[in-house]
């Protein structure tokens, strides 16, 4: 892959990591829901609605599932990629904090590897409460700590080699609520109960190392690119190649990667 592209975030978010990273993780989110024909279902900061495209489907009536995004661009994706059938999905602009939704007005909640960047994470989850319905269910996903996820390890340890911190940082942010500890404990304090984890971890393939680390820039951080000279670019492609040299096969690159997914109920007073 060449380092000169010229999609926004966005649509390389949708072009070079659905396909790759989230529609695997989509699978397993939704056979963790139990999705029922007719249910109501919300999906939390929906991006550009992998997961609503696969739901929508299942639960089938027309206008039943809202994605949810605060984020114009990915909502503008999301429309533009829609491949259901025309009125199924309701795309939304919104913070989840404080979603312009009807309290009680959902059956199911759906919120995969977002949690983590929410700012006020408890406020979030009280507000996803809300608009459930008294027998409704959020089924959750939160990647496990980078220690566990070595591809993002590795990603993460040469960007704060040869770029620095900040870029590290960012890389890091995507699993900041690792700890299933962690995350059991704000849904309980956020009113939710019947709390039942489960341990998702798939292969995830790129062509290369390379093709990696740029379809990771060029989707969370693409503003590094001009930021970056040929012998940056050089050093960072080396450093990648020797660190995930071991998950490189005659197809590629393929590396594990594991996530919590989280059914949780909420809390009846």
């Amino acid at each position: 892959m060449s380092w000169n592209f010229h999609t926004n975030q966005a649509e390389s978010y949708e072009a070079y990591l659905v396909p790759t990273i989230f529609v695997p993780f989509t699978d397993a989110l939704i056979s963790s829901a139990g999705l029922r024909s007719g249910e109501r279902l919300l999906d939390v900061a929906c991006g550009t609605g992998i997961v609503s495209r696969m739901a929508a489907p299942i639960v089938g009536n027309s206008r039943s599932v809202v994605g949810l995004d605060i984020d114009r661009g990915m909502l503008e994706v999301a429309r533009s990629v829609n491949t259901v059938q025309a009125g199924a999905i309701q795309w939304l602009q919104g913070d989840v904090a404080s979603m312009p939704l009807e309290s009680a007005s959902f059956d199911v909640a759906l919120c995969q590897a977002a949690l983590q960047f929410f700012p006020d994470r408890p406020a979030a989850l009280r507000e996803i409460g809300r608009v459930l319905a008294s027998t409704g269910r959020l089924i959750l996903s939160c990647f496990c700590a980078i220690e566990r996820n070595p591809a993002f390890d590795a990603l993460a340890s040469a960007l704060q080699r040869h770029v620095g911190s900040e870029a590290a940082a960012m890389r890091h942010a995507i699993f900041a609520v690792g700890k299933l500890e962690e995350l059991l404990g704000l849904l309980n304090k956020a009113g939710f109960i019947d709390n039942h984890p489960s341990l998702v971890r798939t292969t995830v393939r790129f062509p290369s190392p390379e093709d990696f680390l740029i379809r990771q820039i060029a989707s969370q951080s693409p503003w590094l690119i001009g930021q970056l000279d040929q012998a940056t670019r050089v050093a960072l492609v080396d450093e990648i190649d020797s660190s995930l040299a071991d998950f490189v096969d005659g197809d590629g690159l393929a590396f594990p990667m594991e996530a919590h997914v989280v059914e949780a109920f909420r809390r009846v007073e």
